[in-house]
């Protein structure tokens, strides 16, 4: 549980505080309502990403393709992000 609470520390830290501070600085008079939908999009993504990878890995893809197709996914979105 520590690696995983590292890990999850790092992966926070590089990915959603960076998002945060971009939205915050580029938008002036809308600024409190894009960062809502920033942490709204977060906390959808938190909710939504185990659950599919659940759905995954217990269905006919299996666990190796499950967690093949959840990291394309994640991927591709952070590509997009980006």
């Amino acid at each position: 549980f520590l690696s995983q609470g590292i890990g999850f520390s790092i992966a926070i830290g590089l990915t959603n505080v960076p998002s945060f501070a971009v939205v915050s600085h580029h938008f002036q008079r809308r600024r409190a309502f894009e960062m809502g939908i920033v942490a709204t999009g977060s906390s959808l993504g938190a909710i939504s990403h185990p659950v599919m990878l659940n759905n995954l890995t217990n269905g006919r893809l299996g666990f190796a393709n499950g967690v093949c197709a959840s990291a394309v996914l994640s991927g591709g979105l952070l590509f997009i992000r980006n």
